[in-house]
């Protein structure tokens, strides 16, 4: 789904961010506490967004006007988003390398029958 090439370019882009996430924010004097709170509240929100594109994808909401008005381009952006801010989440949490977590992880579902 992703290329090494394109993975390390978002690697790179993940690193960035990560570093300079406390310029970036509006308030200059967040604590820790507040910075893993506001990485979640990105998360969250990123996923809302996503649920709302997916929602125009499948004509599930109350407006036809969005529905005529629903890009694919900005339902793969939102996604995309979502992979970013969990991502990050998961670095500012500590989490360095998923290699292991995902092969624990995709053996635990296989041993679940999916």
């Amino acid at each position: 789904m992703i290329s090494p090439q394109v993975f390390a370019e978002l690697d790179n882009y993940l690193n960035d961010i990560n570093l300079n996430t406390k310029s970036l924010l509006i308030k200059q004097d967040i604590t820790d506490t507040e910075l893993q709170a506001s990485n979640l509240l990105a998360f969250v929100d990123e996923s809302g967004e996503f649920v709302s594109e997916c929602r125009k994808h499948l004509k599930l909401v109350f407006s036809q006007k969005k529905v005529d008005w629903f890009i694919f381009d900005d339902l793969e952006e939102e996604g995309i988003d979502v992979l970013i801010t969990l991502l990050l989440t998961l670095k500012w949490l500590g989490i360095s390398s998923l290699d292991n977590a995902i092969i624990r992880k995709v053996r635990k579902n296989n041993e679940r029958g999916y």
